[in-house]
């Protein structure tokens, strides 16, 4: 019997890492939230189109305000975020990408936040 032998190839679904499923469709599940702190009108819908194209499902864009933020910057709730959390930082151009679940920052009830600031 094929499964008394350990060494029975299984298919190249079960072979393909956890994370290189993960990936791609993680960010379809991401909620992500695009928030403009700056002057510049339009700027997070513009963002948030980019995002969608890029394969995140359903991006919210709106205005906000920054505390403590120095620049554009995306923030994400947890480790199991950060891939998907770099991805949205290429897309947006920016370069700041910080953890939010060490207590230093608040993103509210999403799991990315994109914020853009001049």
């Amino acid at each position: 019997n094929s499964w008394d032998n350990p060494d029975t190839p299984t298919s190249p679904d079960e072979s393909e890492s956890p994370q290189a499923r993960a990936g791609s469709s993680d960010k379809e599940n991401v909620r992500v939230w695009v928030l403009n702190a700056s002057k510049r009108s339009g700027w997070a819908k513009q963002v948030a189109e980019e995002l969608q194209s890029a394969g995140f499902n359903n991006p919210v864009a709106t205005n906000s305000r920054a505390r403590g933020l120095e620049g554009s910057t995306v923030l994400y709730r947890g480790e199991e975020y950060r891939e998907a959390a770099e991805e949205a930082a290429q897309v947006a151009g920016i370069s700041r990408v910080y953890d939010a679940s060490n207590g230093k920052f608040q993103i509210g009830d999403t799991d990315i936040a994109v914020y853009l600031l001049d």
